[in-house]
C-alpha cells in the first residue's frame, strides 16, 4: 500500500514538473519571439502569444501598434499587458495617450500619476512626465519631474537648460518662472551660471535675473549676481555691470568702496567683479599680510627668480570722464628687479589705449608714496589699473625679493598738469610707433 502511494506521488509529481516546464517553454519561447524583434512587428507579437496568451511584451507591442487605427482594441491589449506585468509602466503611458486622444484628460492625468508611482527615480522618464505636465499646463508639476531627472542624471541637465530658455524666450511663459524663482530648484544655479555663460540672448539673462531679485524670501546668491555682472561686462554693458557689482557687495565690503576697490587690502581678494584680479605664477606669490610690526594688512608680492615680465595684478576701474591722481604707498625688502615697476592705467572699452603711467618704481626699505596724473576721455566705458614691469615684454629679466603695496587710492583732479599731458602724449605716440613692429614680430 505504501508502495501504491509513492508511485502515485512520483507520478504527480513529474506530470507538475512537466507542466511547469512546458508553461517556462511557452513563456521563454514568446518572450525570445518578442525580444528578438526590435520593432513592434505584429506577426512576431501574434507568435509570442501563440506560445503564451499572456505574455505581456507582445500585448503591450500589440496595443501599441492599434492606438492609432483601433481605440477599444488597443485599450483591451495595454490594460491585459499591464495586468500581466503591473512593474511596466509603458502599458500606461499607453493608456494615458488614448484618453488624451479621447479627450479624457482627467484619466490621463491619473495614469501618469501611476507611471510615476512606479518609476519615481527613472531619469528620462522623469524628464517625459515632466514635458507630460508642461503641455498639460501644469507649471509646478512639470518642474518637479525636470528636477528629479536633473538630480537621477545630471547629464540630463544640458538638455532640460536648453528647453528652459526656450521656454522663457516666449514672454507667455514668464508666469510660470516666476513661481519657479520663487522658491529656485537645487539645480537653479547651474541653469543661470550657465544661461549667462552660452551666447544666450542678453534680454533672456536680464529677464531670469529681474524675476529672481523679485523673490524677497529667496534672494539672490553670490553666484547668480556674479555670473550676471560678468556677462554683462564681457557685452561691454559697464554701468550695469558695475551697479550689479555694487549690490553684490556685503555691508562690510561696502566700506572699502572708492575709485579703487579694497586700496587698503584689508579685504580678501575675490578676483569678482570690479575686485583685484591676481595672475597665479608659482614665480611671483601675491597674498595680503602684516608687514613686521605693523597691525594693518598690505599686499605682498614675493617674487622667487622671476625671468619673465610682471602683469600680474590688475583691477577693473569705472571712472567718471576727466584728470584724476593715483596715490599709491610701496616699500620692499631685499628687492633685485633689473627695470623695477610701472603703474598703468588704460582705457579697456570700446577701445584700449593708455591713459597714463607712472614713473619707474623699485622699491624702498621705507614706506614712500608714488603718486601720478591720468585722463579719462569722454568716451572711455571701464577702464584697467595694473601693475607691469617697467620694460614690458620682449626682455630676458630677473627679479627677485618682496614688494609691498598699500594705501592705493584715486581722486578727481580739475585738470592735468601740462607735465602729465606731455607725458600722457608721448607715451600714446610711442605706442602707436611700436604696434607695427610689434604685429610683425608676432606675425607667422
Amino acid at each position: 500500500m505504501a508502495a501504491r502511494r509513492r508511485l502515485l506521488w512520483q507520478a504527480l509529481l513529474a506530470l507538475g514538473l512537466g507542466l511547469l516546464a512546458w508553461r517556462m517553454t511557452a513563456l521563454g519561447l514568446a518572450t525570445f519571439q518578442v525580444s528578438a524583434r526590435d520593432d513592434p512587428d505584429a506577426a512576431a507579437a501574434r507568435q509570442a502569444l501563440d506560445w503564451y496568451p499572456r505574455q505581456a511584451e507582445a500585448l503591450y507591442r500589440q496595443g501599441l501598434a492599434l492606438i492609432a487605427t483601433d481605440g477599444p482594441a488597443a485599450s483591451a491589449k495595454l490594460t491585459a499587458a499591464y495586468r500581466y506585468n503591473p512593474t511596466d509602466h509603458r502599458p500606461l503611458l499607453g493608456l494615458a495617450r488614448l484618453a488624451l486622444d479621447e479627450g479624457d484628460s482627467a484619466r490621463a492625468d491619473q495614469l501618469i500619476t501611476r507611471v510615476d508611482a512606479l518609476r519615481p527615480s527613472h531619469a528620462d522618464l522623469q524628464r517625459d512626465l515632466g514635458d507630460y505636465w508642461w503641455q498639460r499646463q501644469q507649471p509646478e508639476q512639470a518642474f518637479e519631474h525636470w528636477s528629479r531627472a536633473i538630480a537621477g542624471q545630471p547629464t540630463l541637465a544640458p538638455g532640460l537648460f536648453k528647453t528652459f530658455r526656450e521656454l522663457l524666450a516666449d514672454p507667455a511663459m514668464v508666469g510660470p518662472f516666476t513661481t519657479l524663482t520663487q522658491a529656485p530648484p537645487t539645480w537653479w544655479e547651474a541653469f543661470f551660471t550657465d544661461t549667462a555663460q552660452r551666447g544666450t540672448d542678453l534680454s533672456i539673462l536680464r529677464r531670469l535675473y529681474r524675476l529672481r531679485r523679485e523673490a524677497p524670501e529667496a534672494p539672490l546668491s553670490q553666484v547668480e549676481r556674479q555670473a550676471y555682472y560678468e556677462r554683462l561686462l564681457r557685452e561691454g554693458q559697464i554701468e550695469e555691470a558695475y551697479l550689479a557689482w555694487v549690490n553684490s557687495l556685503t555691508a562690510a565690503e561696502r566700506q572699502h568702496l572708492g575709485l579703487v576697490f579694497n586700496g587698503q587690502f584689508e579685504l580678501p581678494l575675490s578676483a569678482r567683479g570690479f575686485d583685484w584680479r591676481v595672475i597665479a605664477n608659482d614665480r611671483a606669490e601675491i597674498s595680503r599680510a602684516h608687514y613686521v610690526g605693523e597691525d594693518n594688512r598690505a599686499l605682498r608680492i614675493r617674487f622667487k627668480l622671476l625671468r619673465t615680465p610682471f602683469d600680474h595684478l590688475a583691477q577693473t576701474l569705472f571712472l567718471a570722464p576727466g584728470a584724476h591722481e593715483l596715490s599709491v604707498t610701496s616699500r620692499s625688502v631685499d628687492l633685485l628687479s633689473e627695470g623695477g615697476f610701472r603703474w598703468q592705467v588704460r582705457c579697456l572699452a570700446p577701445n584700449q589705449e593708455p591713459l597714463g603711467e607712472s614713473q619707474r618704481l623699485f622699491g624702498s626699505d621705507t614706506w614712500t608714496t608714488l603718486r601720478f596724473e591720468f585722463a579719462v576721455p569722454a568716451t572711455c566705458q571701464a577702464q584697467e589699473l595694473r601693475l607691469v614691469s617697467a620694460d614690458g615684454p620682449g626682455r630676458d629679466l630677473l627679479t627677485d625679493g618682496e614688494l609691498w603695496l598699500d594705501a592705493i587710492s584715486i581722486r578727481p583732479l580739475a585738470a592735468l598738469s601740462p607735465l602729465a599731458r606731455g607725458k600722457l602724449e608721448a607715451t600714446r605716440a610711442e605706442e602707436q610707433a611700436t604696434a607695427p613692429l610689434s604685429n610683425e614680430l608676432e606675425a607667422p
